[in-house]
């Protein structure tokens, strides 16, 4: 009897470091991915329609430079990440951090929505794991209304 609880009290330590051990790993898990989507977001085509999805000033996302085929890489990536955010390998909250903006802005643009449901009419389930994470991240963060205020004393 004294020798089970002298085992349970020398183990408890090493059993909690493994548990400890097992979330570092899921974490460097999560980074790993996040960072193998975010190299495929920052090659050739993908990066400039990357770039042109966050400007500032609106500008056309194809052009000559930009094929349907680029956005349909450029989707597929996304796809990929929504992929992982549904088998549990990453976390929204991860995926909001890293890409909420540029799932918003993707999800928003007129010229991605029309190519998704061009894509759809092949096939209704191309890109609904995006369209998916885009919904979830737009919960997560609901539009802020802009207040302007008066500095005080005038």
């Amino acid at each position: 009897m004294v020798g089970a609880s002298l085992i349970t009290i020398v183990m408890l330590p090493f059993a909690v470091y493994q548990l400890y051990d097992l979330k570092e790993q899921r974490e460097r898990r999560v980074v790993n991915a996040l960072l193998m989507i975010n190299q495929r977001l920052d090659v050739e085509t993908s990066r400039v329609i990357r770039h042109r999805l966050q400007s500032l000033k609106p500008q056309p996302l194809l052009d000559a430079s930009i094929s349907a085929d680029s956005l349909g890489d450029y989707l597929d990536t996304m796809d990929s990440l929504a992929s992982l955010l549904a088998r549990n390998l990453i976390d929204l909250q991860s995926v909001n951090e890293w890409f909420g903006d540029l799932i918003e802005r993707t999800a928003g643009n007129s010229e991605v929505r029309a190519y998704i449901r061009e894509s759809q009419l092949q096939d209704p389930s191309y890109y609904t794991g995006f369209e998916k994470m885009a919904q979830e991240i737009a919960r997560l963060n609901p539009p802020r209304r802009l207040e302007l205020r008066r500095p005080k004393g005038r």
